[in-house]
């Protein structure tokens, strides 16, 4: 398994994009935002503007992640799936639930339209694998909790934020024991408008700028 961030132990590679969305092309399954009360949840919808026979095998092979397990705070959701590929998403929610107060430090903006690009990333693997990987979504809003930073920065000790957070960690660390190794895929985004896919090499900026590309120190020798 490859991970970074908050389990040290692993590497984990960051994927940051951004994507313009054909809404019509994919319905995305999207949750009640009332009080959390239910552990699992049926996709509203998952359908296609125009189906052919490809997107047909694809329904098929989607079938089982219609049913998404969440976490008892409500607000963490996992899709299991069958290989060795578990996409993690923490700032793509837009659930402003008031009875958690805005963190008052860190970095507050969300990913936006990363949840989407999540389930475009997971139907593109379902297709062009036969299998589907594993999905972590954090639906809160990123001023709520951030699960991609440790539990103090994340929560600020709010207790609620503090369970997602926690069962977030769990739910990565639950998939990644189905299959034993693989990859995990931190999906991010960027707020400027280059329109870029940019990967996380754990080489920081001053080590780039400066032509360090040891690849002792990347998580690059992982992939090789």
């Amino acid at each position: 398994w490859y991970q970074r961030r908050v389990h040290k132990q692993w590497y984990q590679r960051r994927v940051h994009g951004t994507a313009d969305l054909d809404q019509n092309q994919l319905s995305i399954p999207q949750i009640s935002e009332s009080a959390p009360n239910s552990s699992v949840v049926t996709c509203e919808t998952l359908t296609m503007a125009l189906l052919t026979k490809a997107h047909l095998l694809l329904l098929i092979l989607m079938a089982s992640g219609c049913l998404s397990k969440f976490g008892s705070s409500g607000f963490i959701e996992y899709r299991e799936g069958n290989v060795g590929i578990v996409i993690a998403v923490p700032h793509g929610g837009s659930w402003d639930y008031q009875e958690i107060p805005n963190r008052k430090y860190g970095v507050l903006e969300g990913d936006d339209h990363t949840r989407e690009l999540g389930e475009v990333v997971a139907v593109a693997i379902c297709r062009n694998l036969g299998k589907c990987p594993h999905m972590i979504i954090s639906n809160l809003k990123r001023s709520k909790l951030d699960p991609n930073r440790n539990i103090t920065e994340a929560s600020h000790g709010n207790p609620t934020s503090e369970k997602a957070w926690e069962e977030y960690q769990g739910f990565i660390e639950e998939a990644k024991k189905v299959e034993g190794v693989g990859v995990v895929i931190d999906l991010h985004g960027q707020s400027h408008r280059q329109n870029s896919t940019e990967l996380g090499y754990l080489l920081s900026t001053e080590q780039l700028n400066r032509g360090d590309y040891d690849s002792a120190k990347s998580s690059v020798r992982h992939l090789a």
